[in-house]
């Protein structure tokens, strides 16, 4: 289960496996292309929704190559919220 998103930065391991067999626990995932014929209408009504300021983004910015690194394995143990850049400046 490492692999999952939702267990990145859980700490605690799943134990006792055998529950779940035993009390013949169902999990089903889903990914976004089992609904690729409903994104047209999603973006849609999401594009509505963020100018009706009913929904926002959020972004960590940082400043310089110097925090490329760091701002890259902040992601990992969840320092970041929302989308995470690091502007570099141009001379």
């Amino acid at each position: 289960m490492d692999e999952q998103i939702s267990s990145y930065n859980n700490p605690v391991p799943v134990y006792n496996t055998f529950m779940i067999i035993a009390k013949r626990v169902s999990i089903e995932g889903f990914l976004v292309y089992d609904f690729y014929d409903k994104f047209e209408e999603a973006r849609t009504k999401l594009a509505q929704l963020y100018k009706e300021k009913k929904i926002h983004y959020e972004l960590t910015t940082e400043h310089g190559l110097e925090n490329l690194v760091p701002s890259l394995l902040g992601l990992f143990e969840g320092k970041n919220v929302g989308k995470a850049i690091v502007e570099i400046a141009q001379e």
